[in-house]
């Protein structure tokens, strides 16, 4: 699905990712994740889901003018390392396209 500013917004079980486009060369942290105290209460847990989420995303290449922000939901608290890992390579796919 894309914006009228140029964002795609791709959505899973696991996350939400909104991708945009960026005329500057460069940005400081071309990828966010976004775990809120909804996921669960709990630091621990959200700091695991985004040390999982970092580990994951950090090996796909996406433009280098470009922001992704990954939104995680509550069903990623129940999947393991293997299943985010396919949902988000095939959210890489669909964000490509």
């Amino acid at each position: 699905m894309r914006q009228q500013d140029g964002t795609k917004v791709i959505h899973s079980p696991a996350f939400t990712v909104r991708f945009r486009s960026l005329a500057s060369a460069r940005v400081k942290n071309p990828i966010k994740f976004v775990v809120s105290t909804k996921i669960s209460k709990k630091a621990v847990d959200r700091n695991k889901i985004r040390r999982r989420l970092k580990e994951i995303w950090k090996k796909f290449q996406l433009p280098q003018n470009s922001e992704t922000i990954i939104y995680a939901k509550k069903e990623v608290l129940n999947l393991s390392f293997s299943e985010i890992n396919e949902l988000s390579k095939s959210a890489v796919k669909k964000l490509m396209v």
